[in-house]
């Protein structure tokens, strides 16, 4: 995973919703929303199970 992967991760890990992490990175929440599909097909994700959810435990 790249770099700028791995700091999007840490945003919903932390709890963050797509609102406060577009403020953040300073974009549209439709892109917070976009990346967050394209990470979750990348984990292989099940559409149920949310990004915080997978990576909390770790």
């Amino acid at each position: 995973m790249t770099r700028a992967g791995n700091e999007f991760c840490s945003y919903p890990k932390i709890g963050l919703s797509s609102k406060e992490i577009a403020i953040i990175i300073n974009t549209i929440i439709n892109s917070v929303n976009v990346t967050k599909t394209r990470l979750r097909k990348k984990l292989k994700l099940e559409t149920d199970i949310t990004i915080a959810s997978y990576l909390k435990p770790l």
